[in-house]
């Protein structure tokens, strides 16, 4: 009985050190090239830009190529890639044009993936600049 009660107390504590709460670099892919997606939440050093970005449409390919529209006009294409760094799941962009269209070039951690809604960030020396896109 001693050695049931133990079985069962050592099952019932047993961990698993997996994070399951991490997108893989594949979930990343499926949902960010889905849909298009809009801007609704840009900070950078405690500055909240969020409003420099109204309009603008990002398009994400399989491929690896990305695009960011306003008004329905190609603006500047750009290559994206999903990836496991230190353990977290990142999104990297690296846009050309507008000093605004480089802002969001970056090592993006994802902290939060969703169908609809991507929310990531970006840890600096004295700030946590945070970035989040929504499915249009």
């Amino acid at each position: 009985m001693l050695g049931i009660s133990l079985s069962i107390v050592i099952m019932g504590c047993t961990k698993d050190d997996s994070d399951t709460d991490s997108p893989t670099p594949e979930n990343v892919e499926q949902t960010i090239t889905t849909t298009t997606w809009k801007i609704t939440k840009f900070v950078e050093d405690g500055i909240d830009e969020t409003a420099d970005y109204q309009g603008y449409i990002l398009q994400f390919n399989a491929n690896g190529a990305a695009s960011i529209s306003k008004n329905g006009a190609v603006i500047t294409t750009s290559n994206w890639s999903a990836r496991i760094d230190d353990g977290k799941s990142e999104l990297f962009f690296n846009f050309s044009g507008s000093e605004d269209i480089q802002e969001l070039n970056d090592d993006w951690t994802i902290i939060e993936l969703g169908a609809r809604v991507i929310k990531m960030e970006d840890d600096n020396d004295n700030f946590t600049d945070l970035l989040a896109l929504e499915a249009v």
